[in-house]
């Protein structure tokens, strides 16, 4: 069952602050009651001390005089003073009517004092509700001689912190209230710009790509509208490029096919042998440029499949540089341009994918014979460092506009926006260069300059990929 973000965001929110709200409402009632009931020990002790006090000043003990001890204190207090011997026999009673006067009473407070410990306790009784019990010993010259029991009710202290309890709960459940509508708000307005990138998004499966996220924030969500913008803008350019590549392609294959029709067709009745082989020579020219288009994207899929994995083997780089100069040298010929080789590599070994590394040193020279004007001069140069080989491969052909520089890694981009694949190739030579590097765990930088040339510099580390 699908629910919104938005009600995810916003149920979090009101669920933090409903945990908040119970731990601090049973924090403050639980503190409010134990403040006031410790108040009222303190005062039930205190009351209980100077009873047992005053009972004995002038050193001498009557129950007579703690009658009219208690007798003093009771307008004044809502509480119920006993007072007891040794054996817990009441001795006095605040009570007007009290039938406890003479009888032995077993509250363990009682027994408690006559040990000589003054304490207190709460219960809730069944009749009178919430009380609390305390009692201290009676001294005189060192020796206990009976306890003075007080009872209070704490009912009044329990009906407060329950008035505090609801009162809290009211204002909780308004602020519950509050929050609830203010977290809508504020996940309405977190997740609307992701909406808007859904929509778009979707938009994007269609294939528009020219609709850009409004950004209306400078947070995470802006960051992530500006990356989706720039996503889409790249994928418009990659659509535009694959479009023009397969119209491109579409023209470079129909061009030789049309030519090998045409020638065919004017073979049908040459009986002039030398024609018939010059016809035939150039219909395997055709052939074989159709052949090389179609091979350049066979091994542009191939190297694009990241899930094959790099068939890695120890050779010889220098070997490697040499065979695939060799492989480009007709093509070089035939421009009349020169190749020269600097090898500062010392025999050195390297661990890669030798089919890949081959095919991506000879898209670099087949890149740089196609730009280079005739006559022109090509300097391929191999040095090995300590950890790492370095290759570069320099023209002093037409070079490279700097605003081209930053995309001819794209697949399907091509500098020559021109239809001939003479010159401008299929726009994916460099995109095997750069993923060859990638798969490598390599570094690559281009520098160029309008009618001075292009230079390829290209890393690869030893053996520690």
């Amino acid at each position: 069952m699908f629910i919104s973000i938005k009600w995810k965001i916003a149920g979090v929110f009101v669920a933090i602050f409903i945990i908040i709200m119970v731990i601090t409402n049973l924090i403050i009632s639980k503190t409010l009651e134990s403040y006031y009931l410790n108040q009222r020990q303190v005062t039930l002790l205190k009351t209980a001390n100077i009873i047992a006090t005053t009972s004995t000043i002038d050193g001498n003990f009557d129950s007579n005089k703690v009658k009219e001890i208690i007798a003093n204190y009771l307008p004044s207090l809502e509480m119920r003073i006993i007072s007891t011997d040794l054996d817990g026999r009441v001795l006095a009673d605040s009570f007007l009517d009290s039938n406890l006067e003479g009888k032995i009473l077993n509250q363990r407070e009682i027994e408690a004092a006559i040990k000589g410990k003054s304490v207190w306790q709460k219960y809730n009784l069944p009749q009178r509700g919430w009380v609390m019990y305390s009692a201290v010993p009676i001294i005189l010259d060192g020796a206990i001689i009976g306890t003075v029991f007080i009872s209070s009710s704490i009912e009044d202290i329990k009906t407060a912190i329950s008035y505090i309890k609801n009162t809290i709960v009211a204002v909780s459940l308004v602020s519950g209230l509050v929050i609830t509508f203010v977290s809508i708000i504020l996940a309405n307005n977190l997740v609307k710009p992701i909406e808007k990138l859904t929509k778009v998004s979707k938009e994007m499966g269609k294939g528009q790509f020219s609709k850009p996220v409004e950004i209306t924030s400078n947070d995470e969500i802006g960051i992530l509208g500006q990356s989706f913008n720039r996503m889409a803008e790249q994928l418009q350019r990659i659509e535009e490029t694959r479009l023009k590549f397969l119209g491109d392609i579409s023209h470079d294959l129909k061009t030789p096919l049309a030519t090998i029709k045409a020638l065919a067709q004017s073979l049908e009745n040459e009986d002039n042998i030398e024609i018939y082989r010059e016809f035939l020579a150039d219909i395997v020219s055709e052939v074989n440029r159709m052949n090389l288009i179609v091979n350049n994207i066979i091994q542009f899929n191939k190297i694009s499949d990241r899930t094959l994995p790099l068939i890695k083997t120890e050779f010889v780089f220098k070997d490697i540089v040499e065979e695939s100069i060799h492989s480009i040298k007709t093509l070089a010929n035939g421009k009349d341009i020169k190749i020269k080789f600097f090898d500062y590599s010392q025999e050195g070994i390297f661990l890669g994918d030798k089919e890949k590394i081959k095919s991506m040193i000879i898209n670099l020279l087949e890149n740089a014979v196609k730009y280079s004007f005739k006559d022109g001069l090509i300097i391929v140069t191999l040095e090995c460092k300590e950890n790492y080989y370095k290759l570069k491969v320099k023209d002093n052909g037409r070079g490279i506009p700097e605003e081209d520089l930053p995309h001819i890694f794209e697949r399907f981009y091509r500098v020559d926006k021109t239809r001939s694949s003479k010159t401008g190739g299929a726009g994916i030579g460099l995109s095997i260069v750069k993923m060859v590097v990638d798969l490598h765990k390599g570094k690559i930088e281009v520098n160029s300059k309008l009618g001075e040339g292009t230079e390829f510099i290209l890393e690869f580390p030893r053996l520690n990929y």
